[in-house]
């Protein structure tokens, strides 16, 4: 474990001694796709996690078009950061999106397809200031939304509430209608997990 991975961890640990757990805000993600749909899959992600970024950038694509466009999957993000980054990149990607969905997808969607670019510079915190004036969060705003407690207290709340109740331990996780898979899963053990869930259901019925 290098140095700066052991202290962005300490930093998280820290910063989640500071928050309560009485709020229901953290046990509330970012949501595509139809209430109605018959499969619900949660994930939390760091996004720092290379294991995220190739998860979204090869898996998220073919659930998006074949399960959450038609309406068979509500899909639901967490936040669970893993270092200090991460976490920071959490509060920017909630700040800038405000309640918009869709483009809090399309955000998170543009930093783990660059993720290896920005995460690796000199300066992450830099880099990630960049990107979000692409998005139109100049950096009077970006300082601001850093220190937004409503919003780093929702963050940090997401991961302790994955810790607490599903006992996470790495991302990314999926939880599909209350099962854990761990690690993600790729395009055809998706497909064999949804699809089994989608013919059970219509054997109920």
């Amino acid at each position: 474990m290098t140095q700066k991975l052991l202290i962005g961890i300490v930093f998280i640990v820290t910063l989640l001694f500071s928050v309560q757990s009485n709020s229901d805000a953290g046990n509330k993600g970012v949501v595509l796709g139809s209430k109605d749909a018959p499969i619900e899959v949660i994930e939390y992600m760091s996004l720092t996690c290379s294991h995220c970024a190739k998860f979204h950038n090869e898996t998220f694509p073919f659930i998006n078009e074949n399960y959450i466009k038609t309406s068979k999957v509500r899909f639901e993000i967490r936040d669970f950061p893993l270092d200090g980054v991460a976490y920071r990149a959490s509060i920017i990607s909630h700040c800038i999106s405000g309640e918009n969905s869709e483009k809090y997808f399309g955000f998170i969607k543009y930093l783990f397809e660059q993720q290896k670019a920005w995460i690796s510079s000199k300066d992450p915190i830099e880099s990630l200031q960049k990107i979000s004036a692409i998005a139109g969060l100049n950096k009077e705003d970006f300082k601001s939304c850093l220190g937004d407690k409503l919003i780093s207290d929702r963050v940090l709340l997401s991961r302790k509430i994955g810790e607490d109740k599903y006992k996470i331990k790495s991302t990314p996780t999926l939880i599909i209608n209350g099962k854990k898979y761990s690690g993600g899963l790729d395009e055809q053990a998706f497909k064999k997990v949804a699809d089994k869930l989608i013919n059970n259901k219509n054997w109920l019925e």
